[in-house]
């Protein structure tokens, strides 16, 4: 009997040994997985913040691009793409007043940009060219737009200073 009962020990222990070990692979289990999800909500988080970001750019963008621009008289600027920078749009345009066709320069005011490329600016010559001819002058003087430029310096004053010369003549 006493070898029976050394048995039913020894099995008890075992049964407890195993026991313990498995309780520990889970216990090291749940950490590993603590840890993996930490590390997956820190990168969620991450991924939040800049999504968040971004949505500021484009909004900053959409209301620049929204802002209209009014118009009036050709300059070159400096065409970096990088930082704000200021523009104006200029179109060579020609009406027919009776007897004769007036040739004059159109110009929108000097507006503030970021993010400046290549899609903004037929954007923005497109919609310039669609105020043009959309307006009194255009419409009764069946305007025609022989020429459309934009223009970007990195200061107000450059880009004033250039739009002077079509609004004075």
């Amino acid at each position: 009997m006493k070898s029976i009962t050394q048995s039913h020990i020894l099995i008890v222990l075992l049964f407890l040994g195993a026991a313990l070990l498995s309780s520990c692979d889970n216990s090291t289990q749940t950490q590993k997985l603590t840890r993996e999800n930490q590390e997956k909500q820190e990168k969620i988080d991450e991924q939040t913040k800049e999504i968040n970001r971004l949505e500021e750019r484009l909004s900053k963008i959409e209301n620049q691009q929204n802002s209209e621009p009014s118009y009036n008289g050709k300059e070159e600027g400096n065409n970096s793409n990088y930082g704000s920078q200021y523009y104006f749009v200029v179109l060579e345009v020609i009406e027919k007043h009776y007897p004769n066709n007036e040739q004059f320069y159109y110009t929108t005011q000097v507006n503030q940009i970021s993010n400046y490329n290549d899609n903004i600016k037929y954007r923005l010559l497109d919609e310039v060219v669609t105020k043009y001819k959309n307006s009194p002058s255009g419409m009764a003087f069946n305007g025609n737009v022989r020429k459309r430029d934009i223009y970007l310096f990195n200061s107000y004053e450059e880009a004033s200073k250039a739009r002077e010369k079509y609004i004075m003549n």
